[in-house]
């Protein structure tokens, strides 16, 4: 996996992580008043879609390959026990 991809699939990880902690904060100052109930909804709305996105990012994650580990020598700064 490139950097570029990487960076890829940790957006949409970010906005689930952004649109969890705004839903939760909507919910707290809709159950504070109760004039606001649509407030409540919208909440709701934003910890659903946050959570879709978390998801999206996880499988994405799943189904990348594996790294796989350098073969070559041990570069000269790395101590090898013989």
């Amino acid at each position: 996996m490139s950097l570029d991809e990487g960076r890829q699939s940790q957006r949409p990880y970010r906005y689930g992580m952004v649109l969890l902690c705004a839903g939760a904060l909507i919910n707290w100052l809709g159950l504070a008043e109760d004039y606001a109930e649509p407030v409540r909804y919208v909440g709701v709305a934003c910890i659903v879609a946050g959570a879709l996105l978390i998801c999206a990012a996880m499988c994405c994650w799943l189904q990348s390959p594996a790294r796989q580990p350098h073969t070559d020598r041990a570069s000269p700064d790395t101590h090898q026990l013989k």
